[in-house]
C-alpha cells in the first residue's frame, strides 16, 4: 500500500501539484492524464471533502499498485478526464492467489460535494479481476474519484495486492451506423471510409439462428499512408443502448486486409494485447475489446479493417432490423487511428550454444517500468531465421528464449528514434529431458490467426517455443500442418498429426490422427456415436478437453460425480484415452478455481483412476492464435526412443500416450521412478511391503519450485518444501513408502510465484508453474493384476470417503441455473442445518435440517423460484459453521 502523506507541507505540495496539473491539461491530449493516490485505513464517508489531501499524486499513465489489508479495506484514486473521450478502467490482481469478486467501486465527480455516484459497482462476469468500467464517457471534463472497497466481512488473505489502470484515447464521436451485409470488399467500398482520427463507428454483427459457431463479419475501408502506425480497436456498444454490455455486445476479433482483400500479417494482433505488467491488459479483459496495432503500414493506399464475431459469442436474439437470413446479433464500436511515428528497429539472431547454428526462438521486448515505454509488451517468434522488431524509442528489457529447456538471456537496451541495432544471442540447453519429446495436443490456427499463412505462423511459434510434437485441432475441421511443415523445411524440429476438436453440445473432444481425405468427425449425436465416428476416421486417441469448463464440459454434461468418479448420465461413454488436467496457459483444471474450474479435474482423474480407469493425464495450451494462450504452455513430455523429432514415428508417440508414459509440464519437468525400474506409465510388482520412489524436478533458474507432493491412490502421502536455488535440479529425493494394497503413485510440483514474462505470459494473469506425472501402478499382492481401490478422494484436503473434519465444499456448477449441488463432510454424527440466505441476510430456503451420520454427503438445491443474484449457503453442525457463495444466473 502506498504511504499516506504525513504532514501538512506534503499535503499542500500535493494540492499545488494537482492544481498545476489541471492548468496544464490540453483538450487535444488524447492519452489519459492520470494522477492517483490511495486513502489508507479510513472509509470514504469519514474523510474530509477535500480528497486531494488524501491522495499521493502519480505521473500520468502510471499503473497504480495498491493493496487491501485487514485494517485498510478502502482506497480512493483521483484522476483527470475529458468528456470528449471514451474511457475504461480495470483492476488487476494475481488471480491465482486472490479473488476480487467482492471488490466494489464507485465513480463520482470531485466537484460534487454530495458525492453522487456516476458509475456504481462496475463488476461484470469477470469478478476475479475485480471491477471493470467500460465505455465510460464523463459527463464533463474535470477531476473524478474512483472509490474502491472490499465488500466481504473478511479478506481471503492478510493482504490483497492489485493494480488499477485507466486508459482512454478514443474520441466519443460516433460517426454513424456501418454494416456491410455481404462481407465483400466491393460492398465495403460503397460505404463511406471509416474515420482515421479515432472517431468511432457503430457496427452490428448478425447471428444465424440454429448454426453453431457461425461468424458474421463487417469490412471497413480507409486510406492509409506508408510508414504510419495504425491502431484499430473495438469497444462496448452498451453506452448507446443503456443495456448491459454482456447482453448486447458481440465478442470481436479484428484483422487488417490489403487493397486486394488479403490479410496482412500482424505481430501481437490477437483478441487482447498484454502490457508489461503480468496483471494488466491494455485493452480490457473481454474479447469485446479487440485491438490490432501495426507499427508501419507497408504502402500508401486503401486498406480494410475486418471485424468478425468470435466463437459463437453473439447472444442477442431479437431482430435489430429486417433480415430474412440473419436474425439477432450484437453491437460494437470501432475506432481506427493513424499516427505518424518514428521508431527504432532491433534485428536479432538466436543461435545454439553448442555449435553456433541458427536456433528457432522468441524475442520479447518489455518496456521498463518508470519510463515512457512502460506498458509496451511485444514478442516475435523466428524459425531459425533473423528477426526484426519495430519498437517505439525508449528503454526495454529484451528476453531471448527457446522454451523451458534452454537458457533465458535478458539484455537491457535504450533505443533512440531511428536506431537500427543488431544482436546475436546464444542459448544453451540445460534441462535434461532425455527419453522424452514435448508435445502440445490442443491448438487452433484457423480460428485464432487472422493472417493468410495460418499454419506457417503457428508452426513458427511452435518451433520457437521448443515444441517437438503438435496436433492440429481446429473446431469441427480436420487440419493438417504437414504440407506446410515440409514447405518451411522444419521437419527436423517438429512432428505433427492431423486432428479435429469435435465441438459439440456435450463437450469438446480431440481426435487424432485422422484421415485428411474425408469429412470432419460428426459434431452432433451421442458420445458413443461421436467417439465411434472418430475411430472410423483413424483416431487412435480420443481426448476429453477441458472437462469441467462451464458450458463445454463433458464431465458435467455426463453427470460425473466429483466424489465417486461415476458417470450418472445414461449416454455417457467412458471409452476415451486421455483427459486434460490442465487447459490453457494458466493450467485451468489442475485445482478448484471457479468459475473456470468449478470442480478440480485432478480430483476427477484421481477418482477415475481409483475406479480402475487408465486415462492419460495431459496438459495443453488450447491456443487460439499467439497472443492469448501461448502454444506449448502447458505441454506434455511424451516417452520416445529418440530426442530428434524428425526421426520419431508418430505411432510411437501415440502408444506412449495410450499407455500414460507422459509427464505434464507448465515450466517444471517432473519425473520419478519406483524401485528404479518402474517408470511413468509402468505397472510393476512389489510384494515386500516397501517401495522406493526416486523423484526429480528440473526447471530453469528463473522458474520457481516451492512444493513437491506425492499421492498414493489419490491420498497425499508426502509433501516437501523446496528451497530457492540457482541449479536446474531443483529437487532430487528418494523416499520409501509402505503400501498394503495395490497402489498407484503420482507426483506433482508447484511454484508459488509467476514464471517470468519472456518465457511465458498469459493475458488473463500471471502464470505459476506446475508439474504433474502420470501414475506408476504397483501390484502389491503379486497376482499380476492391479485391483483398483474404488475409494473416492478429494485432492485439496487429502481426505478419503471417511473425513476427519467438518467442511462445506463449494457448489458445482457455479454460477448455476436452476439447480446446483453441494457436498459436505461430517467427521462424526451430528445435527446438520444447511440454509440459504440472500444478500440482505434474509433466509430463503432450508436445504437440510436433520441428524446425519459421519461421511461425505451431497444435497441438491433447486432455486428455480428465486431471482438472479448472489446467495450465501450456511452449514451448521455441532459447533462447526461455514458459508459458501453461490450465484444464480438464469
Amino acid at each position: 500500500m502506498m504511504k499516506r502523506c504525513q504532514n501538512e507541507s506534503t499535503l499542500s505540495r500535493n494540492h499545488r501539484t494537482l492544481t498545476a496539473l489541471r492548468r496544464r491539461v490540453s483538450p487535444l491530449f488524447i492519452l489519459v492524464f492520470l494522477s492517483a493516490g490511495l486513502a489508507v485505513g479510513q472509509s470514504l464517508e469519514t474523510e474530509s471533502n477535500n480528497f486531494f489531501h488524501h491522495a499521493d499524486t502519480l505521473k500520468p499513465g502510471t499503473p497504480l499498485h495498491a493493496a487491501f489489508t485487514i485494517n485498510d479495506r478502502v482506497d480512493v484514486f483521483v484522476f483527470y478526464v475529458q468528456n470528449t473521450f471514451l474511457y475504461q478502467c480495470n483492476s488487476f490482481c494475481d488471480w491465482t492467489k486472490y479473488d476480487l469478486s467482492a471488490l466494489k467501486a464507485d465513480v463520482f465527480s470531485a466537484d460534487d460535494t454530495s458525492r453522487s455516484v456516476l458509475f456504481g459497482n462496475p463488476s461484470g462476469r469477470y469478478g476475479k479481476f475485480g471491477f471493470r468500467l467500460a465505455g465510460w464517457q464523463p459527463p464533463k471534463t474535470g477531476w473524478y474519484y474512483l472509490h474502491l472497497r472490499y465488500g466481504l466481512d473478511a479478506l481471503p488473505a492478510d493482504s490483497i495486492l492489485y493494480q488499477v489502470r485507466l486508459t482512454s484515447g478514443t474520441p466519443v464521436t460516433v460517426a454513424g451506423f456501418h454494416h456491410e451485409p455481404d462481407n465483400t470488399a466491393a460492398e465495403a467500398k460503397n460505404l463511406a471510409p471509416v474515420p482515421t482520427d479515432g472517431a468511432m463507428v457503430h457496427g452490428y454483427l448478425f447471428r444465424k439462428q440454429g448454426v453453431y459457431n457461425w461468424n458474421d463479419m463487417d469490412l471497413y475501408w480507409f486510406y492509409g499512408t506508408k510508414d504510419y502506425a495504425l491502431t484499430a480497436e473495438t469497444f462496448t456498444a452498451a453506452r448507446l443502448t443503456d443495456e448491459p454490455w454482456f447482453i448486447r455486445d458481440a465478442d470481436t476479433e479484428i484483422a487488417l486486409l490489403d487493397q486486394n482483400g488479403q490479410e496482412i500479417g500482424i505481430v501481437n494482433d490477437d483478441k487482447e494485447t498484454t502490457a508489461a505488467d503480468p496483471w494488466e491488459t491494455t485493452t480490457g479483459l473481454n474479447n469485446t475489446f479487440s485491438r490490432i496495432q501495426v507499427d508501419a503500414l507497408p504502402y500508401t493506399g486503401p486498406y480494410y479493417v475486418r471485424v468478425n464475431s468470435f466463437y459463437n459469442s453473439i447472444t442477442r436474439t431479437e431482430k435489430p432490423e429486417a433480415s430474412d437470413t440473419n436474425p439477432g446479433g450484437g453491437e460494437y464500436l470501432l475506432s481506427v487511428q493513424l499516427t505518424r511515428n518514428i521508431r527504432a528497429a532491433v534485428h536479432f539472431d538466436i543461435v545454439h550454444h553448442a555449435n553456433g547454428q541458427p536456433l528457432p526462438g522468441k524475442m520479447t521486448a518489455i518496456g521498463v517500468k518508470g519510463t515512457p515505454t512502460e506498458g509496451v509488451y511485444k514478442f516475435l517468434h523466428t524459425a531459425a531465421t533473423r528477426g526484426k522488431m519495430i519498437l517505439p524509442a525508449g528503454a526495454y528489457t529484451l528476453a531471448f528464449t527457446h522454451g523451458p529447456e534452454y537458457t533465458m538471456v535478458e539484455q537491457p537496451i535504450v533505443l533512440a528514434e531511428g536506431d537500427s541495432i543488431h544482436t546475436t544471442v546464444s542459448l544453451r540447453r540445460i534441462v535434461d529431458t532425455e527419453g522424452y519429446l514435448c508435445g502440445d495436443l490442443h491448438m487452433h490456427a484457423l480460428e485464432g490467426i487472422p493472417e493468410q499463412d495460418k499454419f506457417g505462423i503457428m508452426l513458427t511459434a511452435l518451433v520457437a517455443e521448443g515444441v517437438e510434437y503438435a496436433v492440429a485441432t481446429d473446431h469441427n475441421a480436420i487440419s493438417d500442418y504437414r504440407p506446410r511443415l515440409l514447405e518451411m523445411g522444419l521437419q527436423n524440429y517438429i512432428k505433427t498429426s492431423p486432428g479435429d476438436e469435435i465441438s459439440t453440445n456435450i463437450g469438446h473432444i480431440n481426435a487424432w490422427p485422422l484421415d485428411t481425405s474425408g469429412p470432419a468427425v460428426i459434431s452432433s449425436g451421442t458420445a458413443t456415436e461421436i467417439f465411434n465416428d472418430a475411430r472410423r476416421k483413424g483416431a487412435a486417441i480420443v481426448q476429453i478437453n477441458h472437462p469441467r469448463w462451464p458450458g463445454i464440459d463433458y464431465f458435467t454434461k455426463m453427470n460425473l460425480d466429483p466424489l465417486t468418479g461415476i458417470f450418472a448420465h445414461p449416454q455417457a461413454d467412458e471409452e476415451f484415452d486421455a483427459m486434460e488436467i490442465m487447459n490453457e496457459t494458466n493450467g485451468w483444471g489442475f485445482k478448484y478455481d471457479p468459475p473456470n474450474t468449478p470442480v478440480s479435474v485432478l480430483q476427477d482423474w484421481f477418482n477415475l483412476l481409483n475406479r480402475g480407469k487408465r486415462y492419460c493425464a495431459v496438459g495443453n495450451s488450447d491456443a487460439h492464435g499467439l497472443n492469448g494462450d501461448k502454444p506449448g504452455y502447458p505441454r506434455n513430455y511424451i516417452a520416445a526412443s529418440t530426442d530428434k523429432p524428425g526421426e520419431v514415428d508418430e505411432s510411437e508417440l501415440i502408444q506412449s500416450i495410450r499407455h500414460s508414459r507422459v509427464t505434464v509440464s507448465l515450466g517444471h519437468f517432473t519425473t520419478f521412478t519406483v524401485n528404479e525400474t518402474g517408470h511413468i506409465g509402468d505397472q510393476i510388482t512389489d510384494t515386500d511391503g516397501t517401495v522406493k520412489l526416486s523423484i526429480r524436478v528440473q526447471a530453469l533458474p528463473q522458474i520457481p519450485v516451492d512444493s513437491v507432493k506425492v499421492y498414493a491412490n489419490g491420498i497425499q502421502v508426502a509433501e516437501f518444501s523446496v528451497a530457492a536455488a540457482e541449479s536446474v535440479d531443483r529437487f532430487i529425493q528418494e523416499i520409501e513408502l509402505h503400501p498394503t494394497r495395490d497402489t498407484w503413485y503420482v507426483v506433482t510440483s508447484t511454484g508459488n510465484t509467476p514464471i517470468p514474462i519472456g518465457l511465458v505470459q498469459d493475458n488473463s494473469g500471471p502464470v505459476t508453474p506446475i508439474g504433474l506425472t502420470n501414475p506408476i501402478w504397483v501390484d502389491v499382492d503379486g497376482d499380476g493384476l492391479f485391483t483398483a481401490s474404488n475409494s473416492p478422494t478429494e485432492v485439496e484436503t487429502g481426505s478419503a470417503l471417511q473425513p476427519d473434519a467438518f467442511a462445506l465444499e463449494q457448489n458445482y456448477p457455479n454460477p448455476f441455473n436452476p439447480s446446483t449441488t453441494f457436498a459436505f463432510r461430517l467427521a462424526h454424527c451430528a445435527q446438520v442445518r444447511v440454509t440459504a440466505y440472500d444478500v440482505l441476510g434474509k433466509e430463503v430456503a432450508v436445504l437440510k435440517d436433520e441428524r446425519m451420520a459421519a461421511g461425505v454427503h451431497k444435497l441438491v438445491w433447486d432455486a428455480r423460484g428465486l431471482a438472479n443474484g448472489v446467495y450465501f449457503i450456511k452449514m451448521e453442525a455441532s459447533s462447526f459453521h461455514q458459508t459458501r457463495k453461490a450465484v444464480l444466473m438464469k
